[in-house]
């Protein structure tokens, strides 16, 4: 008797859950629901930006510009390999792509737009009229209203014959351990642009440094030199070079080392100075005596 109403009590919780379960299917869940866009899914968006280099010249050269944006499939049952971690609408939509170009300024140059409902791959050329910094902004946006992912990437403009770089040493030489700064500019000034600071070392062997540059066109490194010599430095940007500055490496002198052999020193120096006036005092006297 027991045994009978325990097994009718458990086919009444089977009949109970399955009457509770959802019948939407993994992968198309809410796909009757326009509004539901991917805001909290953004990174499940593969964008790219890229030019293919850092620099250009003004009124020579046009800037290749390639965006990739990869649309990844919404998550279903039958594709369960193509498991992103995002579910994306099952409804009908597009992406749009837009790529905007903007002066360091803040000025909008120039805007180009592309729908797609899947991957995509676009290149724009674009001229420069102007020298300067310029950043190239690219996003993808559901339905054209919300964004999704954006990105973006850092380019120079230079103008021939009027841009220049120099850099300069703080000193000619220093003491090992020390550090030498170095400091240069870029004009007309260019902000936030990378400067590469290549060092050659007593040996022969170089390195390079970089940093970017202020506002102002203007950087300034420090650096403990590890070798005795001399040492060499210049700084370059694009197509730029600046002339070679060189400075010195020299170990420490012992006296500088030791603070007792110059407390030394000094006292020697005043016993010296104290018998050459009493001898000049005792010389007089015997003169004048």
């Amino acid at each position: 008797m027991f045994k009978l109403i325990y097994t009718r009590y458990l086919l009444v919780i089977v009949v109970l859950s399955m009457s509770l379960t959802p019948t939407t299917q993994v992968g198309v869940a809410g796909q009757n629901d326009p509004m539901l866009a991917p805001s909290s899914k953004r990174a499940s968006h593969g964008l790219d930006v890229y030019t293919d280099k850092s620099w250009y010249w003004l009124n020579n050269e046009l800037v290749n510009i390639t965006i990739r944006y990869a649309h990844y499939l919404p998550l279903t049952a039958h594709f369960p390999h193509l498991n992103t971690g995002y579910i994306e609408p099952n409804i009908t939509h597009f992406h749009l792509i837009r790529c905007e170009i903007y002066h360091s300024n803040g000025t909008l140059i120039d805007r180009e737009e592309w729908k797609t409902d899947g991957d995509i791959r676009q290149t724009k050329l674009w001229r420069p009229t102007d020298a300067g910094v310029y950043r190239i902004n690219a996003s993808s946006w559901w339905n054209g209203t919300e964004k999704e992912v954006d990105t973006y990437t850092v380019i120079s403009v230079i103008e021939k014959g009027t841009s220049s770089i120099r850099c300069l040493a703080s000193t000619l030489a220093i003491n090992r351990g020390e550090t030498v700064s170095i400091s240069g500019s870029i004009t007309p000034a260019y902000g936030g642009v990378i400067v590469i600071l290549t060092y050659g070392k007593p040996d022969g062997t170089t390195f390079n440094r970089t940093l970017a540059t202020s506002s102002a066109g203007t950087f300034k490194d420090s650096y403990v030199p590890d070798s005795i010599g001399r040492w060499t430095m210049y700084a370059s940007w694009g197509n730029l070079v600046s002339s070679s500055v060189s400075f010195a490496v020299e170990e420490k002198r012992q006296l500088e080392e030791n603070p007792l052999v110059r407390v030394e020193l000094l006292a020697f120096t005043v016993i010296l100075g104290m018998c050459i006036i009493a001898s000049a005092y005792m010389l007089r006297r015997k003169i004048t005596g």
